[in-house]
């Protein structure tokens, strides 16, 4: 199998109303029937599971889960149907922006092209880092951005144990957020009409990330959209997944290896020098512990810790940062279901064992999906993720598609103000500090002083002229130059407070536009045609050739 990682460079879309797909949209029929291939030909097996029997597995749990979760954010039964084919894509539960929400509607085109049906992973073993959300505040001349809270403040945490703490904060965020753009934009975002099933949810659920969700869902269902949606850390309780979970413990000496291995040459191939981009490589502790790339912690936990595992003889020992917690029975070559019992036992227990990212897309796009959908920073990490799948598996990476997208929040457009003239007026302002006689008339008072600094700079022009001195003033007439600069821009004060206004005029322009063209606001600040028409197109299903 191929050794080296696979290097794109995947730009962010700038422009307004403007989408990336990669290798594009319409090649998805193709990329679902190359990778249904690859997995049918297959002869892996995971401790004698073939990958085939796995995913199947994997397909009929993640099923099951996700019509029970998706019913329960629509408060209303999602009916069962039968299917063999799933594609896939995932993000975490925040209320992200426009290009993020992209993805969910072409994850709904490309099902009905393939006739599977879409899952989307909700990451809610990633960390919630605030409670607040950001909007436009101010007029567009002085545009600045200002927080407005969703929620108490609180340390950073999981997204699966964030729950709500100031019920009334909560259910007047919409009507908040929805007043403030209305008065100062004049628009009705989307959130003012959508909050009522964040509202909804919370009293079935106080799991922010819940609500969030059923927000975004039930948007997804009133346009026309049947995506499933599917927690990770629900995911992470699947036998199929427990059984994926084991056989890398038990391989850990060598994943470990191949994983560090794959971010060493990601840096080295993107030229980065921190060692905590794109990841962290996996740590190895005393008497044999190797950190593997999975998170662990308690219920309620507000930290996320490190998973380590070391194997002792038929057993493979697991510990957090603190004490050892678990003992799995492997066998090299044996089935792995004592392991999976003794892992599946860890909920109950309210121990938490979750993916990182890497390997949340390798059980995504190995294990589960016929098809997976990236945004642009997981497309760049899963170049990683190819090389692990090739050397874990001896399976060529499956193929995904990358798809972002920028719409832009209808502030008025930006100035036409550039950097060059922000550069024209900081030269016009310094050289009203070296050449003052420039910006003003010769009248009586200033004539003289005029005169003596066009005297002195002659002088110094006919000695650079004759190599005397290499041009320079002498100490005393340089002084003398400075003293008649310091008198003459006495007489420039209005024309640098001209400048200056002109300057600050520019800034603020400048500035405005870096917030209008800002594309990472959240979806629910926009009008809901704008974002409508923009979106739906990504999901309709292309017309066959005539």
């Amino acid at each position: 199998m191929p050794d080296d990682i696979t290097h794109h460079r995947f730009r962010v879309p700038r422009e307004d109303r403007s989408l990336l797909a990669i290798p594009g949209l319409d090649a998805a029929p193709l990329l679902v029937e190359q990778n249904r291939n690859l997995f049918a030909s297959s002869s892996c097996s995971l401790n004698g599971r073939r990958l085939t029997e796995l995913r199947s597995a994997a397909r009929c749990e993640a099923l099951r889960l996700a019509r029970a979760f998706t019913s329960s954010l629509l408060q209303a039964d999602v009916p069962e149907t039968v299917c063999h084919s799933l594609v896939v894509s995932g993000h975490q539960p925040e209320l992200f922006h426009v290009g993020v929400w992209a993805k969910n509607f072409a994850l709904a085109g490309v099902a009905r092209q393939c006739r599977s049906v879409a899952v989307n992973l909700i990451i809610d073993n990633d960390t919630m880092n605030g409670t607040s959300l950001r909007i436009p505040a101010g007029t567009r001349d002085h545009l600045q951005a200002e927080r407005v809270l969703f929620d108490t403040p609180r340390p950073s945490e999981p997204w699966e144990e964030a729950a709500i703490r100031d019920r009334s904060m909560f259910e007047k965020f919409g009507a908040t957020v929805r007043d403030r753009l209305r008065s100062q934009w004049g628009f009705d975002p989307l959130i003012g009409s959508a909050w009522d099933a964040a509202v909804r949810q919370s009293a079935v659920s106080d799991r922010l990330c819940d609500s969030f969700t059923a927000l975004r869902a039930n948007l997804e269902r009133a346009w026309g959209q049947q995506n499933l949606e599917l927690p990770m850390s629900r995911l992470c309780g699947m036998e199929s997944f427990l059984w994926f979970v084991a056989h890398l413990l038990l391989r850990l000496p060598e994943l470990h290896a191949i994983y560090n291995e794959s971010v060493i040459d990601y840096r080295r191939t993107h030229r980065l020098r921190n060692r905590m981009q794109p990841v962290p490589n996996l740590d190895r502790l005393d008497d044999g512990w190797l950190e593997a790339p999975f998170w662990v912690w308690n219920k309620g936990d507000s930290q996320r810790g490190r998973l380590f595992a070391r194997r002792v003889g038929s057993v493979c020992e697991l510990r957090d940062e603190k004490e050892v917690f678990a003992s799995l029975p492997l066998a090299d070559d044996g089935p792995l279901h004592a392991a999976v019992e003794v892992l599946s036992n860890l909920a109950p227990r309210g121990i938490r064992l979750r993916t990182r990212a890497l390997t949340t897309t390798l059980f995504a796009r190995v294990c589960l999906a016929d098809l997976f959908l990236h945004g642009i920073g997981g497309a760049k990490y899963d170049e990683m993720t190819n090389r692990i799948c090739e050397r874990m598996f001896g399976l060529k990476a499956p193929e995904f598609l990358t798809v972002s997208a920028t719409l832009l929040l209808p502030l008025g457009g930006p100035f036409g103000t550039t950097e060059n003239q922000l550069h024209a007026i900081n030269h016009k302002l310094r050289d009203l500090t070296y050449n003052p006689d420039r910006h003003i008339a010769a009248f009586p008072e200033t004539a003289a002083l005029i005169n003596e600094k066009s005297a002195l700079l002659t002088a110094a022009h006919a000695l650079r002229e004759s190599n005397q001195l290499r041009g320079k003033l002498s100490p005393a007439q340089h002084r003398r130059l400075s003293e008649i600069r310091g008198q003459l821009r006495f007489y420039t004060g209005t024309v640098r407070a001209v400048y200056e206004v002109e300057r600050a005029k520019i800034q603020a322009q400048l500035s405005a536009n870096t917030l209008i063209r800002n594309r990472e606001y959240a979806f629910v600040l926009y009008p809901e045609e704008q974002v409508r028409q923009f979106l739906l197109p990504l999901a309709a299903k292309p017309a066959s050739p005539s």
